[in-house]
Order: structure tokens, then C-alpha cells, then sequence
């Protein structure tokens, strides 16, 4: 026989259940200035600090990216770098790599070591800011003292894993 009549729509069916919350992306990037500070010892393994930079708050966590430049005349000298965070309760990762590099600025060479920082930090529930220190190994800087400098970028991530 012929075929039926088409028959009416049926109802709407039930609305299905909300998704997850998707990860929250970085909401504010700052670019810090690391102050001048100087390293100049006669003792191997002394480190110099430098003054606390960035505004980290309480409860929050950051990415961050630092590049530190050290010029002294020494060629032979053995530098390491250590990142620090202020107040108790931080959970803070960092790597760095260090190179010397000659460069021509202004018409003259200037001999620098640089280091480039990554890193994460979780702040504890008081607010905090970093600071770095240059470690000198075998004590060339008494006779070739070192002018530190550096920048950086700190951006608030909406959460950190190791």
C-alpha cells in the first residue's frame, strides 16, 4: 500500500550537562627591571644579590623569564645564578643556562657572561618578589669586578604543574 502521512515533531529533549571549566590563560604580563648591582671578591663561591624585583600576590602563579647580563674584562672566571623568592611557603622551578659572550657596543668589545632563567613560581599566602644572585667560583672578580643588569617578564598563569 501507499506510505503514511508524515507524522508531527516530536519535543524538545533535555538540555545536556555543562562541560568543564577550560584552564584560565595568563591575564597579566609585567616587564620588571632587575637593578644594577655589582659582584667584586677575593673569596671563591661569594655571591652578590640583587634587590628584589616584581610584585607577585599571594595565592597566584607565574611563569617567568629573566635575562641577566654580568660585564667584566675577566675571560676565565666560573659564575653560577640562583633565583630567590621573598617570603615562606613559594614553590619555586627554575633553569638557567649561562654562556661569555665578546660583543661590540659603541665602538669598544665588551666581554659580558649572560644568563637566561626560566622558571615557575606557586606564591604562598603572602605576596613576594624575586631577586637573583651571582655566585663567583674562583674569585677573578676582585681583580675584574662584575656590573650586573637584567630584565624580564612575569606572567600570571591561572596555574602551575610540575
Amino acid at each position: 500500500g501507499p506510505a503514511g502521512a508524515t507524522g508531527a515533531t516530536g519535543a524538545t529533549g533535555a538540555t545536556g550537562a555543562t562541560g568543564a571549566t577550560g584552564a584560565t590563560g595568563p591575564s597579566a604580563v609585567s616587564f620588571v627591571t632587575i637593578p644594577s648591582f655589582s659582584l667584586s671578591t677575593g673569596t671563591p663561591n661569594v655571591a652578590a644579590i640583587s634587590s628584589s624585583f616584581g610584585s607577585l600576590e599571594a595565592n597566584k602563579s607565574y611563569k617567568f623569564e629573566l635575562r641577566i647580563r654580568g660585564n667584566s674584562n675577566q675571560t676565565g672566571g666560573v659564575f653560577a645564578l640562583a633565583v630567590n623568592a621573598g617570603g615562606t611557603g613559594n614553590t619555586l622551578n627554575y633553569d638557567y643556562t649561562s654562556a661569555f659572550i665578546t660583543e661590540f657596543q659603541n665602538g669598544s668589545d665588551v666581554r659580558s657572561y649572560h644568563f637566561n632563567v626560566i622558571g615557575t613560581i606557586v606564591v604562598g599566602s603572602l605576596n613576594s618578589s624575586l631577586s637573583v644572585a651571582i655566585t663567583d667560583g674562583t674569585a677573578t672578580t676582585q681583580a675584574f669586578p662584575m656590573s650586573i643588569r637584567g630584565s624580564g617578564v612575569i606572567t600570571l598563569v591561572g596555574s602551575v604543574t610540575s
